[in-house]
């Protein structure tokens, strides 16, 4: 987990202006001059060629490398140890590893073999799409899905909320969709606004989710009616399957809350158990793990009539105790469990 966060952490340091070097003080160049390179010219974008021009830092370049062995490494002997290979290749968290290590590995030997080729118009386009591909190692932060409880309650909660997400999801587009014609039709008189019913969809998405950019809005009053509607009936329309969602997060983690104290508590308290004053019989109080006053067997009669009739009363409801049902352990060896007499006794 340190390294996921070194190697994310190292990639966020790498888009930094200051920790970018000239092609020259590369670590895998080794020596190869750049005079042959593609020139790329002022008028291109400024990020494709400060990537193109430039490398990250030599201690950044060493983090990456080490990163990038020993991830090669686990991800190996993940794959030769994994008794179900086609399940491991399935997971979505191996995906992500192959989408970071084998373009990484690729740019890695480019850049070792022939240093120039990013520079050329063919290799231009196909560093871009490379580059776009390593952005997906920053998913790997999901590992940690495996080892923090709060990540795993999340993960189950939106699991477990499926449904209600459907649903807000079916809302988002019925609304979008409806708002998106209506803005459209009302700026339509209106020049250089909402060209296109689609950036009404945008608009609308945005005025719902309550955000408002403001790159586009509403100039005349019919459009502000409709703007209107779209704010307050996007509030309630996405509102209403939230509450359900959040009640599913709060289920799981009180179950885990719950579990939490009830294992300290039997790793804490050896104090045995208050006796019951309940009327048992000697088999029950035998198969049994709950101590208690015991009733001969020869004091009970053959009829179920008579058994009532013999056994003493129930203590009265108010003062009748009874031990915790997560430490009452009832293990019968027979099929009868006494599920009458129980019942009787209760």
């Amino acid at each position: 987990m340190i390294l996921v966060m070194i190697s994310i952490l190292s990639f966020f340091c790498a888009t930094l202006e200051e920790c970018r070097v000239s092609l020259d003080e590369s670590i895998y160049r080794f020596g190869s001059t750049t005079n042959t390179t593609h020139e790329i010219t002022s008028d291109e974008i400024p990020k494709i060629k400060k990537l193109l021009n430039t490398v990250p830092h030599p201690v950044l370049q060493i983090i990456e490398l080490a990163c990038l062995i020993f991830f090669t490494v686990e991800f190996v002997f993940r794959f030769v140890v994994c008794p179900w290979k086609l399940r491991l290749l399935k997971n979505i968290t191996t995906l992500i590893d192959i989408l970071y290590i084998l373009p990484a590995w690729t740019v890695l030997f480019v850049e070792v073999t022939h240093g120039t080729f990013w520079h050329t118009k063919n290799g231009v386009t196909l560093f871009i799409v490379i580059e776009a591909i390593e952005i997906f190692r920053v998913l790997r932060i999901f590992r940690f899905i495996k080892h923090h409880q709060g990540l795993r309650i999340l993960y189950l909660a939106i699991k477990s909320s499926m449904p209600e997400l459907s649903l807000l999801l079916v809302f988002v587009v019925f609304n979008t969709t409806i708002f998106a014609s209506f803005i459209y039709c009302a700026e339509a008189f209106t020049p250089d606004n909402f060209d296109s019913a689609f950036h009404g969809m945008w608009w609308a998405l945005i005025t719902m989710t309550t955000v408002g950019y403001g790159d586009m809005y509403p100039k005349s009053w019919l459009g502000y009616i409709v703007g209107s509607f779209c704010a307050v009936l996007g509030i309630i329309m996405i509102q209403m399957p939230v509450p359900i969602i959040v009640s599913n997060f709060h289920a799981y983690y009180r179950l885990r809350f719950s579990n939490d104290i009830n294992e300290r508590k039997e790793d804490s308290s050896n104090v045995e158990l208050p006796k019951p004053v309940l009327p048992f019989e000697d088999v029950y109080n035998s198969q049994t793990s709950i101590p208690g006053p015991s009733v001969k067997s020869s004091e009970v009669s053959s009829s179920p009539s008579e058994s009532r009739s013999s056994s003493p009363e129930p203590p009265t409801r108010n003062r009748m105790w009874l031990p915790p049902i997560n430490k009452v352990s009832v293990v019968v060896d027979s099929k009868h469990t006494l599920e009458t007499e129980i019942e009787e006794c209760l």
